[in-house]
């Protein structure tokens, strides 16, 4: 039987509550055919199918199934291309997911995912900005996309700025420490919020550590 039949497609369903189950059986079972016929169903003629697919998908790699799709990562960065805004910002959700098993792959698809992020959703550039500290940790690829995340965190809305700090605190290091406090530093006065100032301070109290 085909997997599709699990989908909220083709049950007449809204909620997504049968691709969160499909990912947790998906994951318990290590079903590689499954997930591949998934995979090439994120080009079915049906959007909600297709819609339906990417959503599994990238719900197996947030709960810790990155390596069952990572081998995916030129499908999912292809969907980049895509006009439909659900397949973009859940390709790179899928992508965020899979980069620290697939870091080489994800790169090369770097300067889409950027071109995604700079007009995307809130949710393509949450995603976005884990991708790019996530790889900012590999010396290899830091030098591209450092300045892409501190371009991030100069601009963002300064709500976001707590929780962009926050996730690009695995790049942290002696080298790159300075252009972080800079940005918080520039920005520290207009947190405002009480509950921000803690948090970017407990984040530059942590930069200030390093040495």
């Amino acid at each position: 039987m085909s997997i599709l039949n699990r989908l909220s497609a083709l049950n007449q369903k809204n909620n997504n509550l049968l691709e969160q189950e499909l990912a947790k059986d998906l994951l318990e079972t290590k079903n590689s055919e499954a997930i591949r016929e998934l995979v090439e169903n994120l080009n079915n003629s049906n959007k909600k199918i297709q819609s339906n697919c990417i959503k599994t998908l990238y719900e197996i790699g947030e709960r810790g199934g990155g390596e069952l799709i990572a081998e995916y990562y030129k499908e999912f960065g292809n969907l980049l291309f895509n006009k439909n805004n659900r397949l973009v910002w859940g390709a790179v959700t899928a992508l965020n997911t899979i980069v620290e098993h697939n870091p080489k792959g994800v790169f090369e698809y770097i300067d889409v995912i950027k071109q995604a992020v700079d007009t995307g959703s809130v949710i393509t550039i949450d995603n976005g900005v884990s991708i790019y500290s996530k790889l900012a940790v590999n010396t290899e690829y830091s030098r591209t996309v450092l300045p892409l995340l501190l371009n991030i965190l100069n601009r963002c809305p300064i709500k976001q700025l707590p929780m962009y700090l926050e996730k690009s605190e695995k790049c942290f290091n002696i080298e790159n420490k300075l252009e972080f406090l800079k940005i918080i530093e520039n920005r520290f006065k207009f947190l405002e919020a009480e509950s921000r100032i803690k948090r970017v301070q407990k984040i530059k109290n942590k930069l200030e550590k390093i040495k």
